[in-house]
């Protein structure tokens, strides 16, 4: 008799505990429309400044004009992005003396998580300062920097890489799903007492 009873108990913990289990998968972006913003901060130009879904490739490009002329991609993955500028067509040189900044926004990882700031960063487009982040964006400004023309000696692309820090939002359970839980862990000490009972 007592056997069926702790066997019903055992039942009701695990899937009491079941559902209450944080989920363990990696936050992402594949598939969510984020925003970026790339800008030129001698002048205020942007190379860029729309929204695209996450996918396989490059997601923005563009390009600054005038006395700036050059190509930009960026890249958002899956936990990162890659940031790309190259193709000067200026003589000498392209030199953003001011650096230029950008901006992501609707960050929306899923499974749900918050950003709290990037690591895994590398490239020659050095950081100024902290970036600003905050739950679903982040602004980065990059120093000043400058770009060679094609078959020049100095630096004709600049890049950066890094991976977001997101941590986990702790999901609350849907009401029917706790109701179902406890309907089923009734329904197994119902079928424990008529094991006893019988």
């Amino acid at each position: 008799m007592k056997m069926f009873r702790i066997e019903g108990l055992r039942w009701a913990i695990f899937l009491f505990a079941t559902l209450l289990m944080p989920c363990g998968a990696r936050a992402g972006l594949l598939g969510d429309t984020v925003g970026a913003t790339l800008t030129n901060l001698s002048g205020g130009q942007n190379a860029f400044n729309t929204t695209a879904v996450v996918g396989g490739g490059v997601e923005f490009q563009g390009d600054f004009t005038g006395a700036f002329q050059s190509h930009w991609t960026l890249d958002i993955s899956d936990n990162g992005i890659s940031l790309v500028g190259s193709n000067c067509v200026i003589d000498p040189s392209c030199n953003f003396s001011s650096g230029i900044r950008l901006f992501l926004s609707s960050l929306d990882f899923t499974p749900p998580a918050t950003l709290t700031g990037l690591t895994m960063t590398s490239g020659d487009l050095v950081i100024s300062g902290t970036p600003v982040v905050t739950a679903s964006s982040i602004t980065i400004t990059f120093q000043a920097f400058s770009l060679d023309t094609m078959g020049g000696s100095g630096d004709q692309s600049k890049n950066f890489v890094t991976d977001f820090v997101t941590t986990p939002v702790a999901a609350t359970p849907e009401p029917a799903t706790v109701f179902l839980v406890v309907l089923g862990a009734l329904g197994l000490g119902i079928l424990g007492l008529r094991r006893v009972l019988n």
